[in-house]
């Protein structure tokens, strides 16, 4: 989680930059944090689905209850990474209506 709250933070802050100050060269750098933020999400959700499974092998007769509560822990890099990758879109769809307004995009 703390790599997702990291990349996150940095997505967030350079698309609110972008928002305030939009400039082209800044919407690279945007997309590129975006991709890594969106592929480390995917990475820790895998690696969450990977430890569940190796626990369920380990019980001799797995509960239901017990795996659908780890499944739903396996969500939650998703949802804080979501967070902030639509909080970024947004910033940055503000920052293009704003460069748009002045002429610049």
């Amino acid at each position: 989680m703390y790599p997702t709250m990291g990349l996150g933070l940095v997505t967030l802050v350079v698309a609110a930059r972008f928002a305030w100050a939009p400039e082209r060269k800044r919407l690279a750098f945007i997309f590129a944090i975006g991709a890594t933020t969106l592929g480390q999400i995917v990475h820790a959700t895998l690696t969450d689905l990977a430890a569940v499974f190796r626990a369920l092998a380990s019980q001799p007769a797995p509960d239901m209850r017990v795996m659908f509560e780890g499944f739903k822990e396996c969500t939650r890099p998703g949802i804080l990474g979501g967070v902030f990758l639509v909080l970024a879109l947004l910033f940055v769809s503000l920052g293009l209506v704003h460069a748009s307004a002045r002429g610049e995009i």
